[in-house]
């Protein structure tokens, strides 16, 4: 079966503690935690906060299926600043820092992936500084946390934004511990042949989020109410035996969370089983 998680970003109107349970309730499989001041902030967190995590967590049964760092305010009020690729070196150290403390919160909740994103460039950075930029700090970040996958999402408009440049990248730095962390919904607004493109990224992925999208405007829809084929997306997700988890993510949809939640698993769920019945009857031909 495939590992359904949510993503708390879709619930960040509550803390964290309750959004945990309410995921639970929900019959999901497993939580993604996202990093947001009001839920968990590495620099601004203590232990004692950690342990309560962690508490709720084993309580609820469910799996973490990874940290994702990508929530826009963290370290400023300007959006996504400071970057891995920023010009300022103490404003990509401080984003590095970031990353290397989730990464240690991550080991000792018991879960060995995080995801990122480049963030955008500023025209004050070449393309080649920015690739170098990033670079560097993935290098670093691969040396300083032994222990961490690093899953690289493409997101719409960053310096990294498309499935092959992610892939180009983790392909040159060749270290198993840098993967991808596909994002669905990115991939129908940036990419030509989206199914291809999920296709191609499928033995580089590490993590998955999962949203709908209509007519490729960058807007987190709740799953079966765009435009992306899912029957299709997950029948290839069967065939070539992805074994993690896929996370859905609505922070669009913060409001509605429990709408959100509900309709979520109950239509994915329903589409993996058609997409099973499918690959069953492919194998009885």
């Amino acid at each position: 079966m495939l590992k359904l998680a949510y993503n708390t970003n879709g619930l960040r109107n509550m803390p964290l503690e309750e959004a945990i349970k309410q995921i639970s309730n929900h019959n999901y499989d497993g939580l993604e935690i996202s990093l947001h001041k009001q839920h968990f902030h590495p620099l601004d967190i203590n232990i004692e906060e950690v342990k309560k995590i962690k508490s709720t967590l084993k309580s609820s049964g469910l799996a973490l299926s990874d940290i994702a760092t990508g929530c826009d305010d963290i370290l400023s009020d300007d959006k996504f600043e400071p970057s891995i690729i920023c010009k300022d070196s103490i404003g990509r150290k401080k984003r590095i820092e970031l990353l290397v403390k989730t990464a240690e919160f991550a080991e000792y909740l018991g879960v060995d992936v995080i995801n990122f994103a480049t963030g955008f460039k500023s025209d004050k950075v070449s393309s080649n500084e920015a690739y170098d930029y990033l670079k560097q700090g993935i290098n670093y970040l691969l040396l300083k946390c032994p222990n961490t996958t690093f899953a690289l999402e493409p997101e719409p408009g960053m310096f990294i934004e498309k499935t092959e440049q992610a892939i180009n990248l983790i392909n040159e730095i060749n270290n198993p511990r840098l993967m991808l962390n596909l994002d669905i919904g990115h991939v129908y607004c940036c990419e030509e042949d989206p199914i291809l493109s999920i296709r191609k990224s499928i033995p580089y992925t590490r993590h998955i989020h999962i949203e709908d999208i209509k007519n490729r405007v960058h807007y987190h829809q709740i799953p079966g109410t765009g435009d992306i084929d899912f029957y299709t997306i997950f029948k290839d997700l069967i065939k070539y035996n992805y074994q993690h988890y896929i996370s859905v993510e609505l922070y669009h949809h913060a409001d509605d969370w429990n709408n959100a939640l509900d309709k979520s698993i109950k239509y994915l769920k329903q589409i993996e089983q058609h997409a099973r019945e499918f690959s069953s009857m492919e194998l009885v031909q």
